[in-house]
């Protein structure tokens, strides 16, 4: 009897641990649901802060938009130089609350995109003919903003191979398409990987701007001013380089098809792997001065051919005859250019 009541003492001990863990994780889970009941709430309540932070902040941005807008378009020219200035504030700002704000971010490039085009318009035509809608007084001003919209291109400050890094990948992309940018000053900025599809920049400065694999497919940069400047891998299809000065450009990997360089200033560009292929190049200069004046010379000849003949494609023979180049130093292109092709095993070395 004993030993039964013993083991009876057991069982009850046994199931009163097994009820009192089974009543204490009851309540533990019970604890957690009303937390995590609290936090939902909490959550939503925070969601609902900053639904109403975001909806005032973007309000904020439009109404300012619309001030401006009125400014922008008024007959009194202070007034449209000093919208400039507020524009360019109203797109940094575009810039700094979509860091923290995620509808503002989802917002920010379509506005920014309708800011630019607010503040450069589009050109506008007369008779066939560009109108100059703008005066000295906003040129000016506009090419101060370009200062603060634009940042300057940096390299890293950390060599690599003895070189320093180009540190492109981090920067702001634009998107200036079809905009009248013509007259305007943007040299070193760093418009890498943009967008300037048909965009206007007759007679504009990009001396040493950054505009690796930029689009710039159609543009229009008739007497603009390139030199130095970093065009590797860029879209110029079909645009119009007209009179351009492309001193030390590097044009590597660029594709230039159907592209215009009239008279174009082609000396010292690094045309490696570029495609020139059905370009237009009447009058276009591919020799420098000192080279013109020593062209007989075989090394300063040897120079010309290598510098030419390392692009992708060449354009016509025809073609390359209206330029500055003699025909024997056409020849000579076009055999070097074989050459190399034949090497690279695209095409078979004609005899």
């Amino acid at each position: 009897m004993a030993l039964i009541a013993a083991v009876g003492v057991v069982v009850s001990v046994a199931v009163s641990y097994q009820t009192g863990e089974e009543n204490r994780l009851a309540q533990q889970e019970n604890l957690r649901r009303q937390l995590e009941h609290q936090r939902e709430i909490e959550d939503e309540r925070a969601q609902r802060e900053q639904n109403k932070q975001d909806a005032e902040i973007i309000k904020s941005l439009n109404d300012r938009m619309h001030e401006i807008l009125s400014r922008r378009y008024s007959k009194d020219e202070n007034e449209r130089s000093a919208s400039y200035f507020q524009l360019a504030t109203l797109y940094q700002d575009w810039e700094t609350l979509a860091a923290s704000s995620e509808v503002v971010k989802r917002q920010k490039n379509s506005q920014q995109r309708n800011i630019l085009k607010i503040l450069f318009g589009v050109p506008q035509e007369k008779d066939g003919e560009l109108v100059d809608g703008r005066t000295k007084l906003e040129e000016t001003t506009l090419n101060s903003i370009i200062q603060d919209i634009f940042p300057v291109y940096q390299k890293s400050a950390i060599p690599i191979n003895n070189k320093f890094a180009e540190n492109y990948s981090e920067s702001r992309i634009f998107d200036l398409s079809f905009l009248d940018l013509r007259n305007l000053n943007f040299s070193y900025r760093d418009l890498g990987n943009s967008n300037l599809n048909c965009s206007h920049l007759e007679d504009s400065y990009l001396w040493g701007a950054y505009l690796k694999d930029a689009n710039l497919g159609g543009v229009f940069l008739k007497d603009s001013t390139l030199n130095e400047a970093n065009m590797n891998g860029c879209n110029l299809r079909g645009a119009n380089l007209e009179g351009a000065k492309f001193w030390h450009t590097n044009l590597k990997d660029a594709e230039l098809y159907f592209a215009h360089l009239e008279r174009a200033y082609l000396a010292g560009v690094n045309l490696e792997k570029a495609d020139l292929f059905s370009s237009f190049l009447n009058e276009a200069r591919f020799i420098f001065r000192e080279e013109a004046e020593d062209i007989n010379n075989p090394e300063t000849r040897k120079f010309i051919v290598e510098r030419v003949s390392c692009c992708e494609m060449l354009p016509a023979r025809e073609e390359l005859l209206k330029s500055d180049l003699s025909e024997g130093l056409v020849d000579e292109i076009i055999t070097e250019h074989r050459r190399r092709r034949a090497a690279q095993g695209n095409v078979a070395l004609e005899s």
